[in-house]
């Protein structure tokens, strides 16, 4: 479950550990009503050099 403010709490299915600070939380529905909900953490990591 992920719980916002002034929200109910949502029922969530999560792939990874979120260790970190939440920076923002981006909510969305597709025409045929399926949610999605993509969550920006900063975990404290640097920027990985590029390759």
């Amino acid at each position: 479950m992920i719980k916002l403010p002034k929200m109910e709490s949502i029922k969530a299915r999560v792939h990874r550990v979120l260790d970190g600070k939440f920076k923002s939380i981006i909510m969305s529905r597709t025409l045929m009503g399926k949610d999605y909900t993509s969550l920006l953490i900063d975990d404290g990591a640097g920027t990985p050099a590029p390759t």
